[in-house]
């Protein structure tokens, strides 16, 4: 992955987003587990497709990073269907 230093880029994901994602993830290769559009709440900063972006939960605490599979202008609606972050680009913490 990219470097992830000060990305000033940031998925801000509903409430149940960050746990479902964490008990997802560890059944990968069971389920799919991708993040979609309909979960992020906002976007901070402007990105594209393919640019590195951090994952914050409702309370302001970065949970995960990863590569934008849509770019912020895609993700404004909260569109469903549209994948926002791979499982195979996300990485927790």
């Amino acid at each position: 992955m990219r470097c992830f230093d000060k990305l000033g880029r940031s998925l801000n994901i509903e409430n149940a987003i960050p746990n479902i994602l964490v008990n997802l993830l560890s059944l990968v290769g069971k389920t799919g587990a991708s993040l979609l559009g309909v979960g992020v709440e906002r976007c901070e900063g402007r990105f594209d497709a393919g640019a590195a972006v951090e994952l914050v939960g409702p309370d302001g605490v970065p949970f995960a990073k990863g590569i934008a599979g849509a770019g912020a202008d895609e993700l404004t609606g909260r569109p469903r269907g549209l994948e926002a972050v791979h499982r195979d680009k996300l990485v927790l913490y």
